[in-house]
């Protein structure tokens, strides 16, 4: 059984505001020599960093496990996939970027996910179950 793991995209929609916000609070705190303060807005970013480097989506045989640092492991079984669609919806979920997938499965679920590799990711899916029908953006 191959396991294959593809890392969350980082998108720079959301990486360029947030070190805009934190690089400026920085400065500011440093010039006003707020010590305390920087230690949590450091604290702060090497959290968000760690969320970036921690989310992935692993496929294992007819398995989909998405892992992020603040949910716990999400598994999907393949086979309930019905629909797989392109998006750039903004709702909170483990995606580290607005070039998302929605995953329709199981009667009502939903799951928005950036995966790097988005095509090998859904060709992959497609190997495993044929039938899933899947939506791109034009």
């Amino acid at each position: 059984m191959t396991t294959t793991t593809y890392p969350s995209k980082v998108g720079l929609e959301l990486v360029i505001p947030l070190a805009a916000v934190f690089g400026i609070t920085s400065a500011l705190l440093i010039y006003e020599r707020a010590w305390v303060g920087l230690l949590i807005n450091m604290t702060a970013v090497t959290g968000i960093c760690y969320l970036v480097i921690s989310t992935t989506y692993t496929i294992e045989g007819n398995v989909l496990c998405i892992r992020s640092a603040l949910i716990t492991p999400l598994i999907i079984e393949i086979d309930s996939i019905q629909k797989v669609m392109e998006t750039r919806d903004p709702v909170s979920s483990p995606a580290v970027s607005l070039d998302r997938l929605e995953i329709m499965y199981g009667q009502t679920d939903r799951v928005l996910i950036s995966p790097k590799c988005k095509k090998e990711f859904l060709q992959q899916l497609k190997e495993i179950k044929p039938e899933i029908e899947i939506v791109l953006r034009k």
